[in-house]
C-alpha cells in the first residue's frame, strides 16, 4: 500500500500517489444448466399476463439462495432485480457498465440451476435462447422481458410476483481517464483553493504561482489545450511531513465533470512525521468540460494483495476491470488472460474478492497495476494506474500484456474504478 509521506518535492511529472485512483467493467456470471421442467409460457388469450409456471407447484423459491446468487453479480451496477413468480419461477434481471457481458435476462425454476431461459449480451452480440424447444416457451419468456416496466410483469391477477431489487443505491458517473501531472507537497501557492486551466497563458501562469518558492522555475509540462484542461488542488497550509493531496477519480455525469479528491490519511501507528510546513498541490489533465464540480471526499486505505501473474501476449480485448465474486468467474479470466504457466491461486471467496485489470496488448515497457484501494462514502475506490512511455522513452521491441490481480477483504461495498495514465 503507497502513503503519501514523504512525497517527491519537485513540480516535474511524478508517479500517481495512491489516491490517484479508475472504470467498472467487469464480466456478469449467471446460474448455470440442467433440465429444465416443462413450461407454459404463451400469452394467455383474454388476459394481459403471460402464463408461467403452475398455479400450485409443489417447488417453492428459496429466495436466500436467489438473493446470495444476485449479490455475488459483478456486473450489476445499473439493475440488479429478481422477480419471483407464483414462487415457483424467478426472474432475474442484471445490468452494469461493462466491455461485454453488460447486461443478462434469466428465467429459472425454482432453483438456480434450473435456467429455463436466458437472454444475454456477448462478444458476438446479443443472445437469446430456452432449453424447453416449444416456441412458446421464447415466446412467453420474450413477453416477460418486453412487460418489465408493468405492474405483475403484465400478467393477470392469477399470478403473484415478488419484486426483490438488489440495484446499487450509490449513482455513479462515467468514468474519465485523468494524466496524473503534479504531485508535490511543497508549492509555492498556501491559498485553499480549486481552479480549471484552460489554456497555454493560463497555464504558464499557473506553472508560476505552483513553482513560486523555487529559485529557478522547472520546465513547464506541456499540455495539449485544443482537447485538455487541467484541474489543480491547493490543500493550503498543514503542519506536517505526512500530508498531501491527490485526485481520488474523475467522473462525467449529466455534463458535468466530477473531480473526486482527497488528502492524505492519518499516518499509521508508528510512522513519524516531519514538523515542517507544507503545502500540498496536485494537477491533473483531463478531458475539456464546461462544468467541473470538485468533490472532497474524506478516504481510507483498505489492504491488498497482489497475485503474481504473467499476462497473456495474444489476446487483444480493450481494457477492462472486473470484480470477482466466486471461482467460475476468476477461472474464466484466468484462462483467457493469464498465461498458461502460471497456476490459478485458491481464493477462499467468502472472505475475499479478487480485483482484475486487463490493460491490453502493448510494448513492453508499458504496464497496467492496481496503485491503492481507498474506502470512502460507502464505496471502495481501486486504482488503476496505466505507465506509458512518452516521446523521449525508448522501449525494447516487442508485445506483451498488461494488466494485474489483487485480492481484497469482501465487503458489501460497491467497488469504483479509476484510470489514471502516466508518462515517463
Amino acid at each position: 500500500m503507497i502513503k503519501l509521506a514523504g512525497l517527491k518535492q519537485s513540480s516535474l511529472r511524478l508517479e500517481p500517489m495512491a489516491l490517484a485512483l479508475a472504470a467498472l467493467v467487469s464480466l456478469s456470471a449467471c446460474g448455470g444448466g440442467g433440465d429444465a421442467p416443462q413450461m407454459s409460457a404463451a400469452v394467455t388469450p383474454g388476459t394481459q399476463g403471460i402464463a408461467v409456471g403452475e398455479p400450485n407447484p409443489s417447488a417453492q423459491v428459496d429466495k436466500n439462495v436467489f438473493i446470495k446468487m444476485a449479490q455475488g453479480a459483478a456486473c450489476s451496477d445499473k439493475r440488479n432485480r429478481l422477480y419471483i413468480i407464483d414462487n415457483a419461477q424467478v426472474f432475474w434481471d442484471v445490468a452494469g457498465s461493462c466491455a461485454d457481458a453488460s447486461y443478462s435476462q434469466t428465467l429459472f425454476g425454482a432453483t438456480p440451476d434450473k435456467v429455463l431461459c436466458r437472454s444475454y449480451d456477448s462478444i458476438a452480440g446479443p443472445r437469446t435462447s430456452c432449453t424447453n424447444p416449444d416456441p412458446a416457451a421464447l415466446e412467453g419468456f420474450g413477453g416477460i422481458i418486453k412487460n418489465l416496466d408493468k405492474p405483475n410483469l403484465g400478467m393477470d391477477s392469477t399470478h403473484k410476483v415478488e419484486i426483490v431489487d438488489l440495484t446499487p443505491q450509490v449513482k455513479l458517473g462515467n468514468t474519465v481517464q485523468f494524466e496524473q501531472l503534479i504531485v508535490n507537497q511543497y508549492s509555492g501557492n498556501s491559498t485553499l483553493e480549486n481552479l480549471t486551466v484552460r489554456d497555454a497563458k493560463g497555464w504558464s501562469e499557473m506553472w508560476k504561482r505552483i513553482n513560486a518558492n523555487m529559485t529557478e522555475l522547472p520546465p513547464e509540462p506541456w499540455v495539449d489545450f485544443s482537447k485538455k484542461m487541467v484541474a489543480v488542488i491547493f490543500a493550503g497550509n498543514a503542519s506536517n511531513g505526512c500530508s498531501g493531496v491527490g485526485v481520488v477519480r474523475a467522473s462525467e455525469q449529466d455534463g458535468v465533470l466530477h473531480v473526486e479528491y482527497a488528502n492524505a490519511p492519518e499516518p499509521e501507528p508508528g510512522v513519524m512525521c516531519t514538523m515542517a510546513i507544507t503545502s500540498p498541490v496536485t494537477a491533473v489533465v483531463v478531458d475539456k468540460f464546461d462544468n467541473v464540480k470538485f468533490d472532497q471526499i474524506k478516504a481510507t486505505p483498505v489492504k491488498f494483495k497482489r497475485i503474481e501473474t504473467q499476462l497473456s501476449t495474444t489476446d487483444q480485448t480493450a481494457p477492462f476491470t472486473a470484480v470477482v465474486s466466486d471461482e467460475l468467474k476468476l477461472r474464466k479470466l484466468w484462462n483467457q488472460y493469464v498465461d498458461a504457466a502460471t497456476v490459478m491461486p485458491s481464493i477462499d471467496f467468502s472472505t475475499q474478492t479478487v480485483l482484475f485489470a486487463w490493460g491490453g496488448l502493448g510494448m513492453t515497457c508499458q504496464s497496467t497495476t492496481f496503485t491503492g484501494v481507498l474506502r470512502a462514502g460507502g464505496k471502495l475506490y481501486a486504482s488503476v494506474q496505466n505507465r506509458t512511455p512518452g516521446p523521449a522513452t525508448d522501449c525494447i521491441m516487442g508485445v506483451k500484456g498488461a494488466g494485474d490481480v489483487v485480492i481484497i477483504d469482501r465487503s458489501d461495498e460497491p467497488v469504483v474504478f479509476s484510470s489514471s495514465v502516466v508518462q515517463f
